[in-house]
């Protein structure tokens, strides 16, 4: 996964602008920490008319005034979320070009972390390949103390929808620094529109799984905010039975004293006590009957209230995907020239994606890796084989 890949940080707010803008066919000049963006007649959008300047982050961090006629960009502010509901009405697809001479050289790990010294490397391309980047704006929806948004980007390959995730950093380290602008739709073929949806739904399948944890966490934590609610209102009801019991203890006391005046009492005083011994029995009764319900939805667990606490402490999940950009990258092979010995080692490649196949330990057959780097070039031998 990709920076972009937590809660919405500024640069990933960035870098979606950045990216949303230059699709629809605006202009970005950048000085400091303002931008200025220019939007011709053509532009497809109605968030910038002429020319708007924005100022990164939010009010306190910003580095210089913000003008009347300035918007600030940051995850919360009114822009950027304009900007989110605009893009979401359009999903507009860009289109960029990647090739060996763009993009720095992707160094596997187990070569960067080993003792061996690269000295050289040389890129063959033999074809193209294509892919599909998709930023996607994740709402996370329950009590607000939980509410989380994110944006995250997600790249498949265009013929098996395979999962390319350095793909998606580079693209959005491309975007964000402003190294390309992103090609408008209309000037070069796309898959078709049903190839294309196919990917998305690929790219979100991806997505889902990759938040799999973060929802977890979530839903723990609202799970015991919920179990620690329902304890709550069920203390208090436990408390309203000790209250019901005593009441009902008390009038009961009170109509037994009520009745044993009664035998003794005037005319007019039987009368009135004989009132006063009715509305004792009716509140007596009420009393009895609330102590009765609540001693029934003990029993039952309060279901009422745990399906009211469960409806506002559930997840609600919405995944919008915001942008698509339609990547054309070269794939061949890379050839990475070692120190030691004077050895070389040859590997697929993929231009913004990096090496394409793990290259396994010759005596215990395990893949390289951070881990595992390598340790003797000639005999392509780990570190705790060499």
């Amino acid at each position: 996964m990709t920076d972009a890949a937590i809660p919405v940080t500024q640069s990933a707010v960035e870098a979606f602008t950045r990216q949303y803008l230059t699709t629809v066919g605006c202009t970005i000049a950048t000085e400091g920490d303002t931008w200025t963006v220019t939007a011709p007649d053509s532009a497809e959008t109605g968030l910038v008319t002429g020319a708007v300047t924005l100022h990164r982050g939010a009010p306190e961090k910003a580095s210089e005034p913000v003008h009347e006629d300035g918007e600030l960009l940051h995850p919360e502010s009114t822009f950027f979320q304009e900007l989110l509901a605009e893009a979401s009405e359009r999903a507009p697809v860009g289109v960029l070009t990647l090739d060996g001479d763009q993009t720095d050289v992707i160094v596997p790990d187990w070569l960067t972390e080993s003792d061996v010294t690269v000295t050289g490397t040389e890129f063959r391309p033999y074809y193209d390949r294509t892919a599909v980047v998709v930023i996607f704006h994740v709402r996370i929806e329950t009590v607000s103390e939980y509410q989380q948004e994110l944006l995250r980007a997600v790249a498949v390959d265009g013929r098996s929808g395979e999962v390319l995730s350095t793909l998606a950093d580079t693209v959005l380290d491309y975007v964000e620094a402003g190294s390309s602008e992103l090609t408008p739709p209309s000037e070069l073929d796309r898959p078709d529109a049903e190839r294309m949806a196919d990917l998305v739904d690929a790219a979100r399948s991806t997505l889902m799984e990759t938040v799999e944890p973060t929802l977890d966490e979530i839903q723990q934590r609202a799970s015991r905010a919920a179990r620690r609610e329902l304890e709550d209102y069920r203390r208090m009801k436990q408390q309203r039975e000790r209250e019901l019991r005593t009441e009902t203890q008390q009038l009961q006391n009170r109509i037994e004293d009520v009745s044993d005046r009664i035998d003794d009492a005037t005319q007019d005083e039987r009368i009135q006590l004989l009132k006063e011994r009715s509305e004792l029995s009716e509140e007596l009764e009420a009393a009895k009957a609330g102590l009765s319900d609540l001693k029934r939805r003990r029993r039952q667990g309060f279901p009422d209230r745990q399906r009211e606490i469960r409806d506002r402490h559930c997840l609600n999940v919405t995944v919008t995907p915001k942008t698509t950009t339609y990547v054309v990258y070269e794939r061949g092979e890379i050839e990475f020239q070692l120190e030691d010995g004077g050895e070389q080692i040859t590997l697929g490649y993929g231009v913004g994606e990096g090496p394409t196949e793990e290259i396994d330990c010759k005596l215990c057959g395990y893949p390289l890796s951070a881990d595992r780097p390598l340790g003797e070039p000639g005999q392509k031998r780990c570190v705790d084989c060499r």
